[in-house]
Parts: structure tokens; sequence; C-alpha cells
């Protein structure tokens, strides 16, 4: 069995054909820009043309293609593909309120479209055949435009307040004067950075990263205090869950070493071990947990 995969990110859109191993068919994958500023109609184009390149890959090749798997942004109704994300997160804001399952489906011409938060498909990639896949408790954290995080018990997603935080996500928890994912994310990696260096053109994690990899004392402090901060979000979180290992994933967690040490500092305060994994596959994981997903319903 085979289905078509999407991962619809604020900056790219990612596709592959994945099959009931765990593969991504060679020459399949595929990467561009999400366009996710744009109009309604030129955000779904954009969805459609990828998804139809990788349906016309399949057909040419004769493939069973039995679903198709697309990871989204919360919040969301994932049943339907309707995004609610709120304009303040400058991502597919024209898409607000827009049944992508209608929309998409009758484009693409595949009648089992499955939705899910691309952090839970992050985690269940992960725990299919990533970082994960040893453990039976874990969180799956993703650090990019936002936070977005999940929570697996054995193959399960769980949601449940009394163990998670709601909808199980730990972004969109108050903290200090607004929300966790307001200072851990891109954009708070940013945003403290021109704080402490206010005459900076820097304007990118990545620039801030090299910086800090080069020994600037600004940029590694940045880092530092993120590992911290972060730390600081779970240790309650840990504390109810009880997991076994917490894997990080997105872009952010490529400079893991920037802010590793006191990350795990402030964990070695929970009253049990926790092992804290870079996911294998920061790109594909979403990937692998979409096709997980569809090929669940059979």
């Amino acid at each position: 069995m085979y289905a078509v995969t999407l991962d619809m990110g604020g900056t790219y859109l990612k596709s592959a054909i994945v099959n009931d191993k765990g593969e991504i068919l060679e020459g399949s994958f595929n990467k561009k820009p999400s366009k996710s500023k744009c109009s309604k109609e030129t955000i779904i184009n954009n969805i459609v043309n990828l998804l139809n390149l990788e349906i016309r890959k399949a057909s040419d090749l004769s493939l069973d293609i039995v679903g198709l798997g697309i990871g989204i942004p919360g919040p969301a109704d994932y049943e339907k593909g309707i995004l609610y994300i709120p304009p303040k997160l400058n991502k597919y804001h024209s898409l607000y309120g827009v049944n992508l399952k209608e929309e998409i489906g009758k484009k693409v011409g595949i009648e089992n479209i499955i939705f899910d938060s691309d952090a839970f498909l992050f985690l269940r990639g992960e725990k299919w055949i990533g970082a994960a896949k040893n453990f039976n408790r874990v969180i799956g954290i993703t650090l990019g435009t936002g936070l977005g995080s999940a929570f697996i018990i054995d193959e399960e997603i769980i949601v449940d307040s009394k163990i998670t935080p709601p909808q199980g996500w730990i972004g969109g928890m108050k903290f200090k004067n607004g929300i966790v994912e307001d200072i851990i994310s891109a954009r708070g990696i940013v945003s403290r950075f021109k704080q402490l260096k206010k005459d900076s053109s820097i304007c990118t994690v990545e620039e801030i990263a090299a910086l800090a990899s080069n020994g600037d004392k600004t940029a590694k402090q940045v880092f530092e205090e993120l590992g911290k901060t972060l730390g600081e979000v779970l240790k309650p979180i840990a504390t109810k869950f009880k997991p076994d290992c917490i894997v990080l994933g997105g872009q952010i967690s490529k400079s893991f070493y920037l802010f590793e040490e006191t990350l795990i500092q402030e964990l070695r305060a929970l009253p049990f071990d926790v092992r804290v994994e870079v996911a294998n596959f920061i790109e594909l994981s979403s990937l692998y947990g979409a096709a997980k997903l569809v090929f669940s319903t059979f």
C-alpha cells in the first residue's frame, strides 16, 4: 500500500509518496514555498499542484494509493480540514474557516483524505520509525515558526486534561504576559536577540545560531535562555505525563547543541529519568506520520 502525504508548514509545503513499510518512494519527495501569506486561491492551487504531481507519479508507476494524509497547523477542525489560525501567527490567514477537505478533494480525485495536527503527525512518524520507536510514553515538541506538541502512549495520541495541556498544545499555554510560543519559537528567539542587541539587522534563527556557533555571547545567551525556559515549561507537564522520552523536531531542533545543556539541567529536577532526543527525520517525520495515519484506517 502507498499513501500520498503532505505537510503544510508555514514556510514550506513538503510532500512524498510513502509505503506501508515506512519507505519514501525514490524521487517522490518535494518541497516548495507554501505561499501561506497569499490569497485563498493561490494557496489552494499551490497545494493542489504539488499533490497532483505526486498523484501523476503514482499513476505512472501503477501504485495502489489508498489515501491522502495531510498535516496542518492548528488550531483547526482536523476532521474537516478547517484552519482557525489567528491572524497574529501570520500564516494561512486567507484559509480561515475554509473546508480544505472539500476544496482539495474535488481537485485531486482522492476520496480518503485525512487531516491531523502537524505536531501529532510528527510524533506518529518518529514513534513508527524514528527516535521514539523504542519508547512507550513520549512527548513530541516541534520548534519552528511556533511551538507544536503531541503526547503518545504506545501507538495512541493522548489528549487528556488530566495529564496533557488543553488540545495537547504546549505552545498555547499561558506564560508570562502571553503564551508559551511567544517566547519558545522562531519569532521569540529573534525578538529576544533584537532586545539584547538593539542595533542588530539579524532577522532569522539560522543567523543567530551561526553567530552562537562562532562564539557570539549574545546569540549564545539567547539559546541558553531558550533551553532553560523550555525546561521550566516542560517540568510540570512531564511530572503529570511521566514520559520516558522527549523528542524534538522542527528547524530549531537542528541547533539543539546550543540549548541542550540548559534544557537538560532543568529536566534533572524531575523525580525520574527522561531521555531527550532529536528527531531522526526532522524534514520527513510528519510525512511518515501522515502515511501511518492513513494506513491505520485499513
